[in-house]
């Protein structure tokens, strides 16, 4: 992906001064959402009767209803409103499912969730973990790796497994909300050509976004 997202599909998510579109443009980058600034000049017919401009914050088409959320409910979390639902997505490498999990559900959890990933074994986000995510507009280029046990007794809603060997490897949280199983094939295993790989790769990461949305869509009726 360019790293100017000007020439792509872009919605306006949000207008006003420009020291609010920063804190704006920071939280949604927050929660691995890439945004833009655009300055804001508003029409009028005589010079020195316009009303003062601004600043738009855009993202990309697919992901600006999220960010709507986000936008609402990091002023709901400001005003004491809102206390997020924390969720723990586990792996046994903590390389790539786990890691896009958390990216995606901070990226469309529209600021509903804190997000975690670990592993029964950790290694940290793969370098094509952080490419693929970058391809759709996604920075987990910060992640890092965690070990399961350094989230036992923290408080969470959700510890949700995302491999088999990490479903039975995976440690009982106790007081945990929900404990959920999602199984997806391990990209570290797919074989083929490089583009062949890469393309079971891309199938993989669209795989762990679909169930993220439902999940996100089920939870918020919870």
């Amino acid at each position: 992906m360019p790293d100017d997202l000007r020439f792509l599909d872009l919605v306006t998510v949000w207008m006003g001064d420009n020291v609010e579109a920063a804190v704006i443009k920071s939280v949604l980058e927050a929660h691995g959402l890439r945004a833009i600034t655009d300055e804001w000049i508003p029409g009028g017919l005589i010079p020195g009767m316009m009303s003062q401009g601004g600043m738009k914050v855009k993202v990309l088409a697919p992901y600006a209803e999220s960010a709507g959320q986000m936008i609402e409910n990091a002023r709901k979390a400001a005003a004491g409103e809102l206390e997020p639902a924390r969720a723990l997505f586990v792996c046994m490498h903590n390389k790539y499912r786990s890691q896009m999990a958390e990216g995606f559900l901070d990226a469309l959890g529209g600021g509903l969730f804190d997000a975690y990933s670990a592993g029964t074994e950790p290694e940290g986000p793969s370098p094509a973990a952080i490419k693929l995510m970058a391809e759709i507009g996604i920075d987990i280029s910060d992640h890092t790796g965690h070990h399961v046990n350094d989230f036992l007794g923290e408080k969470l809603d959700y510890v949700i497994t995302v491999c088999g060997d990490a479903n039975e490897a995976c440690p009982a949280f106790p007081g945990v909300g929900e404990r959920l199983h999602w199984s997806f094939d391990d990209p570290s295993k797919f074989f083929g050509t490089p583009e062949e790989i890469e393309h079971k790769m891309r199938d993989a990461r669209d795989a762990i976004r679909d169930r993220v949305r439902e999940f996100i869509a089920t939870a918020k009726k919870a």
